[in-house]
């Protein structure tokens, strides 16, 4: 429940207007100039000595350094080479984790009409496609939406959809949903933005996070121990909010520490 708690300390507490790409931006100011290479996937790491290791990017640039933090989802590890192969525990767990279908629908409208109802805009179904939505909006800003969420099998059915049906069995189900029927909502409705996780290979075609298959006993404390010069975050790797910014941000944390620590020492033992 404290996963979909509006109040304070729940998972739904704050929003960020700006949208929580926001927090990533803000960091970004933060680093010096021309630190950051956008639109440059790599495609290789080659460690070549004890500490230094090779970077190669899809547009066959190079960078070398000393140690590598690999913050992508594990399925995506599938897009790198390594040489030499991960760490047996980190190779197994990141070719076994699969996502579940998880979709992001934001359905944006002329005005809030679930309030007319008196309702707070969050519902749950267990019928589908929407397993469940909320109020996402920003009424300063004119702004009215109902962010939704389809996944497992209501999921994969509504993506096996056209793009006009996808649609109309939502606002279907948002008419049902709040009791206003089909074409109110239809009549309110101005467009919409569906997330593109499932065709994504840097996001590991999912979200929000891989899991284990049935069998599998190697967990994520395994599979997040570093190998070498290299060390993986992520929210997946998060033992509070995994799955969330916030456990993105606290894993990516602690693996900054870890590096400054052996850095550290690396640096005591010469």
């Amino acid at each position: 429940m404290n996963l979909r708690y509006d109040g304070k300390n729940g998972a739904q507490y704050l929003r960020l207007q700006e949208g929580t790409q926001s927090i990533a931006n803000g960091i970004s100011k933060l680093l010096p100039a021309d630190s950051i290479r956008l639109n440059t996937a790599v495609t290789s790491i080659a460690q070549s000595s004890v500490n230094s290791y090779t970077i190669t990017t899809s547009g066959d640039e190079t960078f070398n350094c000393r140690k590598v933090i690999l913050s992508i989802p594990s399925p995506a590890y599938k897009n790198i080479s390594f040489d030499p192969p991960l760490p047996s525990p980190k190779a197994t767990y990141t070719q076994s984790v699969r996502y579940g279908t998880f979709v992001k629908l934001i359905c944006l409208f002329k005005i809030p009409f679930w309030k007319r109802q008196g309702a707070c805009g969050l519902a749950q179904s267990f019928r589908g496609p929407i397993n469940h939505c909320r109020d996402t909006s920003v009424p300063d800003q004119g702004n009215f939406a109902l962010t939704c969420f389809l996944c497992a099998e209501p999921g994969r059915k509504w993506l096996s959809l056209n793009g006009d049906d996808r649609i109309e069995v939502v606002l279907k189900q948002l008419g049902s949903l709040f009791g206003v029927g089909f074409e109110v909502v239809k009549d309110e409705f101005v467009d919409s933005i569906t997330s593109g996780w499932t065709e994504d290979p840097w996001a590991g075609w999912g979200c929000p996070f891989a899991t284990r298959p049935p069998g599998l006993q190697l967990g994520v404390e395994n599979a997040s121990e570093k190998g070498g010069g290299l060390y993986f975050v992520g929210t997946e790797f998060a033992t509070d909010w995994r799955g969330y910014m916030e456990g993105a941000l606290r894993s990516g944390k602690e693996g900054a520490k870890q590096v400054l620590a052996d850095l550290m020492l690396e640096s005591q033992l010469k």
